[in-house]
C-alpha cells in the first residue's frame, strides 16, 4: 500500500506541474472552447480542415500542408501535381448524400467520413465507397477512410456489404495530432497560421484526453523500479472505481426524476442494471449503449419513448420503436415512417432536439455545462467523485429532462389532436 501511496503522490506532483504550465502559458485560453465550438463536426471541423487540405486555402502554403497530410500520414505514394488536387467538403453524391471530404488526386482518390458525435448512417461507408469508384471509372485507386475521434470501427449499420477490411480507421487523437504538428512545423515562420494549428492542436487534446508530454513523463516514472507492476495493479481498482462512480450517477438520475424510468439497453430490451455497468468498460462500442427510457405515446402499433442514452456522454431523446405481439419493443427505422415526419419537424423545428436519425425522432447532447464522458473519464467524469458535483450535474440532468419532457408530451398531444 505504501508503493501504491508513493506513485499515486509522484503522479500528483507531474500533473501539477502541467496545471502549472498550463496556466503560465494560458493554454486553457481556446477559442474553439471559449466559443463552445469544440464538438461542431461541420462549422468548426469540416471548415477547419478543409482549409488545410486546399492547397489554395488562405494559409497561403499552397500544397504542403495537403502533401504531409496525403504522403505522411496517409502514405500515399502515387499522388501526382498536388497544386492540380481537388479538394471538396460535403461532396455531394448521386444519391443526395455528402461525403464529408474528397481529395482527388491525379492517380488517386480519397474519401473521407468523419465522425464525433454525429450516429453512422445505413449503408453509409458502401455508399460513398461505389459512389467514389464510379467517380474514378476504374482508372484511379479508391482509398476510403473513416475518421472518429480515437480511431475506433465503423458500424455494420454503415457498411452495410462493404468489407470492413476496405475501410481505413484514422483518428483525431493520432493521425490528426500528429498531422497539424508537422503543419506547425512548416509553418514555424507563419505566426498567425502557427498560432491557429496550435488552438487546434490544444482542441483536440480537450476532445481526446491527449496530452503528450505529461503522458511522457508519466510513462517514464512508470519505468521506474517495481512502478510499472504497482501501476498494473491498479488498474482494475481504477476501473471498479469508474464503475461505482457510473452507478451512483444512474441512481441519483434515477431519485431525481419525478416519472418511473426503466433501465434498458440500446435494443430496448430490459437488462439487469448492475451487470450492464460492470461490464461497460470491457464492452466493445457497438454495445457500449444502455440507458433509461419512459414510453409517452403509443400509435399504430409504434411507441414513442424519452430515452436518456449513455455511449460515451450522455444525451436525450425521442425514439420510435415497433411493438411487438409479445409486448417488445422493438428499434428499427422507424421514425422516418410518413405517420412520424411530421412530429420530427415539429420538435426539431420547435428546437427541443438539435437532429434525428433512423430510430431517433430528435437527440441532442445536454446542454448543462458539464460535459461528462464517462468512457474516456475526463475532466469532468473525475469531478463526480465529489458528492456535492455530482448532485448538482444530476439536478441540472434532470431539470434539463423533465422540461424538455413536458414541452415534448405537449407537442405530441398537439400532434395526434389534428
Amino acid at each position: 500500500m505504501q508503493n501504491y501511496r508513493n506513485l499515486l503522490s509522484l503522479s500528483h506532483i507531474i500533473r501539477q506541474k502541467y496545471q502549472y504550465i498550463e496556466q503560465a502559458t494560458g493554454y486553457n485560453f481556446n477559442i474553439f472552447s471559449i466559443l463552445d465550438r469544440e464538438r461542431y463536426e461541420v462549422t468548426t471541423h469540416s471548415y477547419f480542415l478543409y482549409e488545410l487540405l486546399n492547397p489554395h486555402g488562405s494559409h497561403g502554403q499552397g500544397d504542403r500542408f495537403l502533401q504531409r497530410f496525403l504522403v505522411e500520414i496517409l502514405l500515399l505514394q502515387e499522388y501526382g501535381d498536388l497544386m492540380m488536387a481537388k479538394v471538396e467538403r460535403e461532396s455531394l453524391t448521386s444519391q443526395s448524400r455528402r461525403i464529408d471530404f474528397v481529395i482527388e488526386t491525379e492517380q488517386t482518390i480519397v474519401g473521407i467520413e468523419m465522425k464525433i458525435d454525429a450516429d453512422d448512417q445505413k449503408n453509409q461507408l458502401a455508399d460513398y465507397y461505389k459512389e467514389l469508384q464510379h467517380r474514378t471509372n476504374g482508372k484511379k485507386s479508391v482509398k476510403l477512410y473513416y475518421l472518429t475521434l480515437d480511431g475506433k470501427d465503423a458500424s455494420s449499420y454503415s457498411l452495410g456489404s462493404l468489407d470492413a477490411d476496405i475501410v481505413e480507421n484514422i483518428s483525431f487523437e493520432k493521425e490528426v495530432f500528429d498531422w497539424i504538428k508537422l503543419c506547425m512545423e512548416t509553418s514555424v515562420d507563419i505566426p498567425i497560421v502557427r498560432e491557429a494549428l496550435k488552438q487546434y492542436l490544444i482542441l483536440i487534446e480537450n476532445l481526446t484526453g491527449k496530452k503528450e508530454n505529461m503522458v511522457e513523463e508519466l510513462s517514464e516514472l512508470l519505468l521506474q523500479g517495481n512502478n510499472l507492476t504497482d501501476a498494473i495493479a491498479l488498474e482494475k481498482a481504477i476501473e471498479k472505481a469508474k464503475v461505482k462512480i457510473q452507478k451512483q450517477f444512474w441512481l441519483k438520475l434515477q431519485e431525481e426524476l419525478n416519472e418511473t424510468f426503466e433501465f434498458v439497453n440500446f435494443d430496448f430490451g430490459k437488462v439487469d442494471f448492475d451487470t450492464k455497468v460492470n461490464k461497460y468498460y470491457e464492452l466493445s462500442n457497438r454495445y457500449r449503449y444502455y440507458g433509461l427510457k419512459i414510453d409517452l405515446f403509443e400509435k399504430d402499433g409504434y411507441v414513442i419513448s424519452y430515452y436518456i442514452e449513455l455511449h460515451n456522454k450522455p444525451y436525450h431523446g425521442l425514439t420510435v420503436a415497433k411493438k411487438e405481439v409479445n409486448g417488445r419493443l422493438k428499434r428499427d427505422e422507424y421514425a422516418n415512417i410518413d405517420s412520424f415526419l411530421e412530429i420530427k419537424e415539429k420538435v426539431i423545428e420547435n428546437k427541443l432536439f438539435s437532429q434525428g436519425s433512423a430510430w431517433w425522432i430528435g437527440w441532442k447532447y445536454f446542454d448543462c455545462p458539464n460535459e461528462v464522458d464517462f468512457y474516456h473519464f475526463n475532466v469532468e467524469a473525475q469531478k463526480l467523485v465529489d458528492e456535492k458535483t455530482l448532485e448538482q450535474y444530476v439536478e441540472c440532468l434532470a431539470s434539463e429532462m423533465e422540461n424538455i419532457m413536458d414541452m415534448t408530451i405537449e407537442t405530441i398531444n398537439v400532434w395526434k389532436n389534428r
